[in-house]
């Protein structure tokens, strides 16, 4: 048996009883899990239903699991066992196949999307909108109460009545302290200690990179921010950046 790969499938070269050979196409499609973790693998397409597809994956059995597929609109709709997809249809990246588990609804940027987890953190919204950037913050719109920042691993409750309306836009402006008296505005999120010096170089506060930063807590101690120390900012935070090198050279 011999393999050739074009540019939309792998066609495998099969030998029949009688020595003629005959050609099968077989496509090939990424699926990923509820984690994303995403696999490669080839199908035929008499095997382009729910079941084939789970089967094609070695998961068993088949009806402990959901597959689910992108729509053009950015939609995910589920795919039943015995229904049958287009496999030809050109949608990159566009299948889950998860563990079945409590179905909730959710709706990003306008889009209603259907998922097999009850609870989602913010990152999953993200990479849920196919827009997994750090430089973009999630926002739980509910009618309620003000907008809410979901951050990256913070989780949220799809079970609550009504459906849950988020969207995504550019990380926002906060403000922390640094060296009491001054305000440096950062984007809200992970900086490293590093950045946070940067940040209020670039405003005009007289420190150098070389300083030693530390963070005031809320029990009133301090702890000290390496460079490549991560900070989760929100705003509000107060820093203490200090020259406390020996320059004596004793």
């Amino acid at each position: 048996m011999s393999v050739e790969r074009s540019n939309d499938a792998v066609v495998e070269d099969l030998t029949q009883e009688n020595g003629e050979s005959r050609k099968a196409r077989l496509w090939e499609i990424d699926a990923a899990n509820e984690r994303f973790d995403s696999r490669t693998i080839t199908i035929k397409p008499s095997e382009a239903t729910g079941r084939g597809l789970i089967q094609a994956l070695g998961y068993k059995p088949a009806d402990a699991y959901v597959v689910l597929r992108y729509k053009p609109d950015g939609s995910l709709e589920e795919i039943g066992l015995e229904e049958p997809f287009d496999i030809a249809e050109p949608r990159e990246n566009s299948f889950f196949v998860n563990e079945a588990s409590e179905m909730a609804n959710l709706v990003i940027g306008g889009v209603r999307l259907t998922w097999t987890q009850a609870v989602v953190t913010g990152l999953t919204i993200k990479r849920l909108a196919r827009r997994d950037d750090p430089e973009l913050e999630v926002v739980l719109e509910r009618e309620d109460q003000a907008p809410l920042i979901i951050d990256d691993d913070e989780e949220v409750q799809l079970s609550r009545p009504g459906l849950e309306r988020f969207h995504l836009r550019k990380r926002t402006l906060v403000a922390i302290t640094v060296n009491v008296k001054h305000q440096v505005d950062i984007t809200r999120g992970w900086h490293t200690g590093a950045e946070i010096k940067a940040a209020a170089v670039a405003q005009h506060v007289d420190i150098k990179m070389s300083f030693t930063l530390s963070e005031d807590l809320p029990n009133g101690g301090s702890k000290i921010i390496g460079d490549n120390d991560r900070v989760h900012i929100r705003g509000g935070e107060a820093f203490l950046a200090i020259d406390d090198h020996d320059d004596s050279g004793e």
